[in-house]
């Protein structure tokens, strides 16, 4: 059995960090000290989504609960990870998508294959 993964997020905290800086600190410290799950806010990042502030926090959690590398390693089977050029580089990047492709393959895990496909976008 294997799986296929299209598109897939790096949910890792340092990574959304070092991508979008303090903007990206200032919301997830806010939603962190409001401690209100059940608020709603559209923080423009990493994408311009609403978000309640308990999903923002879980999601972009400083335990790395939901990075797609380190589950990849855990995952024991053979794994093809696919995404589009457009949102890895380039004008329509997509910086989760970006980082994931990116720590998938220097990971470089013998079990997970990644591709990128030429001019394809995120959608």
């Amino acid at each position: 059995m294997a799986t296929v993964s299209v598109s897939p997020g790096e949910y890792r905290h340092q990574g959304v960090i070092d991508v979008h800086g303090a903007d990206f600190v200032t919301a997830f410290e806010r939603d962190v000290r409001e401690g209100r799950s059940d608020s709603l806010s559209v923080p423009a990042l990493p994408w311009g989504s609403m978000w309640s502030a308990g999903a923002f926090v879980d999601c972009f959690n400083p335990d790395n609960r939901y990075s797609v590398t380190h589950h990849a390693a855990n995952t024991g089977k053979q794994t093809l990870f696919t995404f589009g050029a457009a949102e890895c580089e380039g004008p329509e990047v997509l910086p989760v998508c970006s980082l994931a492709c990116a720590g998938l393959r220097a990971a470089n895990l013998s079990h997970v294959e990644v591709q990128v496909i030429a001019d394809a976008n995120p959608g």
